[in-house]
């Protein structure tokens, strides 16, 4: 059964007055060279498994990392405040709404909010259902059921990110920012069917040039905050 990542304010198709000329965007040595826009995230998920958030984290960090965004949690009590900062709410229930994995709301002039909500039971519902390499997950170890879950929450929470880094609501027909995936898209290992179009690559690039370029005093402060992430991760 397909799953539709679906939001409320799924009506609003409107889009910036961005000239979308023929950028040409080269992911690799474009954002190589580029500095990272770091990406905030303050997370209110207290009754979710630290194993899953830490696998949720990493894939979100792995799935914008290309496109030059350092994706990862805030630091606590930290006085960096350079870059972009998304709340993140995870609802642990499972609600009756479809297909929904995620949301986040526009307003009418079609500024996306900077709350995201991500429907933690339905997701790790979803993942508990589906095969991972073949394996049933009642057969897993906990250590690779975890991180299947975790995945799957880090898939879907990169897919709503995407809806605010792009300023958009759009859904493509494939790519990261698709409305359908399947449970064995959502928790398999490979990543393949998580990068952005070259339509979204080109957008994106737009909008981070016009909306995320770093000054020049932030890019100290965006090495600190990188490094502090590391020595929190070891």
């Amino acid at each position: 059964m397909d799953t539709q990542f679906q939001r409320r304010s799924s009506r609003l198709r409107r889009f910036f007055g961005f000239a979308v000329a023929a950028v040409s965007w080269a992911v690799g040595s474009a954002s190589a060279a580029a500095q990272p826009v770091p990406v905030h995230l303050t997370i209110d998920a207290a009754s979710v498994p630290a194993p899953i958030q830490q696998a949720a984290l990493a894939e979100v960090s792995r799935l914008w990392a290309p496109y030059g965004f350092d994706v990862g949690p805030d630091v606590p009590g930290g006085t960096i405040r350079s870059g972009i900062a998304i709340r993140i709410v995870c609802d642990m229930q499972r609600h009756d709404r479809g297909d929904e994995l995620g949301e986040i709301q526009f307003d009418a002039d079609g500024t996306p909010s900077p709350t995201v909500t991500i429907l933690y039971g339905a997701v790790a519902h979803l993942a508990q259902g589906a095969e991972v390499l073949g394996t049933n997950p009642a057969e897993l170890p906990v250590r690779a059921r975890d991180g299947a879950i975790g995945r799957a929450v880090g898939r879907v929470l990169a897919h709503e990110i995407g809806h605010f880094l792009l300023r958009s609501p759009h859904h493509p027909d494939s790519g990261l920012m698709r409305a359908r995936f399947d449970a064995a898209a959502l928790t398999s290992p490979d990543a393949g069917l998580f990068q952005l179009t070259r339509t979204d690559r080109d957008r994106l690039e737009i909008v981070r040039r016009a909306l995320y370029a770093p000054t020049p005093a932030s890019t100290a402060e965006t090495a600190v905050a990188a490094r502090t992430r590391g020595s929190q991760a070891r």
